[in-house]
């Protein structure tokens, strides 16, 4: 998993840029295209949605970790 994450965190902030243009167009292809698949709002309330079930899933159970010992 964290060699997936550094593999696409660089790519991130042309993602983002790339996809903050598109929903500024009005026309041209990347605007037709939002245009036709929709779901921006959705896809991001999902994303916020998770990431903030994921802090409160760590926050709640931080108290259960302890030390890692070898067994036998």
């Amino acid at each position: 998993m964290t060699i997936h994450v550094l593999a696409y965190v660089w790519r991130l902030p042309r993602l983002l840029a790339a996809e903050a243009r598109a929903a500024g167009m009005a026309g041209g292809p990347a605007g037709r295209a939002m245009e036709v698949l929709g779901g921006r709002g959705t896809r991001l309330a999902l994303l916020a949605a998770s990431l903030l079930a994921g802090l409160v899933i760590a926050l709640l159970t931080v108290h259960l970790t302890g030390k890692w010992e070898p067994i036998g």
